[in-house]
């Protein structure tokens, strides 16, 4: 009896599974997950000033209802294009949107292609009047700076990515070192449509991205940014510059200035070689994703102002005392200092050693003898740092 009734439940469960098979083959029932992005988190400076937020705009993006474009959606999508960058001068290749188009065929992406955002109103008046039907309008956020220029080395942009789920990503800077806080958790909704009739059940909610608060102070950030490029120009071949400027008290970064600048408003505007560009000024590396876990951020040598200060404080030297750098310095027989260079700076002061960068100085006029007068007890020398 037993035996006959797991016969029968199989039996039933099957020709239940052959059933919706069928109906899903005729499209007569599908069932779907459909994804909302989540609001990206804001960056403030310390005193809350918004440096990097959100704005609600239209953008334009092509579609197909295939797996992949067809020659036809192609060529409609890049005639228009063309069209729609003569009519407004802009700068947007026939071949910048083909790669784009190109690119998500590759990987097979059904999302729809992002190709032009923060659409005006006079576009939006011509768009309407000649979009071919694969080219379609949608509301989105893209990312806002209102500083524009001012901290973008630090701030960093973001990007779409057609792989990612949340959106927008971070990729240089605070927005790349901070990607997992501000970018959030996207909703999800379980769609069931039988008999072109909806069903919907939200299976995650979305979740906001936090905002991250900077000790950076973007008016002193403005000021230190125009002094770097004013004594740029003032020194014979002098092609960049970088300033750090830290709360001696507690070593917050107060600023971080770099004399390669760039506005990344203008990275989410359309599909361009040429920010390709624009990308390659942001690469600074003084702040990038963490490799080494949460708490850890190698500082190399933005340390040295700091270390020949607990040098002065702790009375190791004097201001003009001089330390014979040879370059290479060696302790207990066996391990080696050396400057980046290699090279021997002679007999330097205190400020030499920041200028010139000395390793030899920081190891041999504050490590070492911080680590004596401590009895080599590690403990109270990492105390005096903090």
């Amino acid at each position: 009896m037993l035996h006959t009734k797991r016969w029968r439940f199989f039996a039933v469960l099957s020709i239940v599974g052959l059933i919706l098979l069928i109906l899903v083959k005729i499209n007569f029932i599908s069932i779907t997950i459909a994804t909302s992005s989540a609001e990206r988190g804001k960056i403030f400076d310390q005193n809350g000033v918004i440096l990097a937020t959100n704005k609600k705009v239209k953008a334009l993006y092509c579609t197909s209802n295939d797996e992949k474009l067809s020659n036809q959606d192609t060529s409609n999508t890049l005639a228009f294009f063309n069209q729609f960058s003569n009519e407004f001068q802009h700068d947007i290749s026939a071949e910048d949107i083909k790669s784009q188009l190109q690119q998500s065929c590759k990987k097979q992406t059904t999302n729809d292609i992002p190709l032009y955002s923060n659409i005006n109103e006079r576009e939006l008046t011509f768009i309407n009047k000649n979009k071919p039907n694969n080219v379609i309008i949608k509301d989105e956020w893209i990312r806002y700076y209102p500083k524009h220029e001012i901290g973008s080395q630090l701030i960093g942009y973001v990007e779409n990515d057609l792989n990612s789920k949340y959106g927008p990503v971070g990729k240089s800077g605070i927005e790349l070192q901070y990607e997992n806080d501000l970018k959030g958790k996207p909703g999800k909704t379980l769609i069931f449509k039988m008999n072109n009739k909806k069903f919907l059940w939200n299976i995650q909610k979305v979740q906001k991205g936090k905002d991250v608060q900077l000790a950076i102070d973007s008016k002193l950030q403005q000021k230190t940014e125009e002094a770097l490029r004013s004594q740029i120009k003032q020194i014979p071949d002098a092609k960049a510059g970088y300033v750090v400027v830290t709360d001696v008290k507690t070593g917050a970064i107060l600023t971080m200035a770099n004399s390669a600048v760039f506005n990344p408003n203008t990275l989410h505007t359309h599909v361009s070689s040429k920010n390709e560009n624009i990308k390659s000024l942001s690469q600074n590396k003084a702040i990038q994703k963490l490799k080494y876990g949460e708490s850890y951020v190698n500082m190399a040598s933005t340390i040295k102002p700091l270390t020949i200060l607990i040098g002065l404080n702790e009375k190791l030297f004097q201001p003009e005392d001089t330390y014979l750098d040879k370059g290479t310095f060696h302790y207990d027989n066996q391990n080696n200092i050396t400057n980046a260079p290699g090279t021997p700076t002679g007999a330097i002061t205190p400020r030499q050693a920041i200028i010139n960068s000395s390793n030899t100085f920081m190891t041999a006029k504050v490590a070492l003898p911080l680590f004596n007068q401590n009895n080599g007890n590690i403990e109270k020398v990492a105390h005096i740092w903090t």
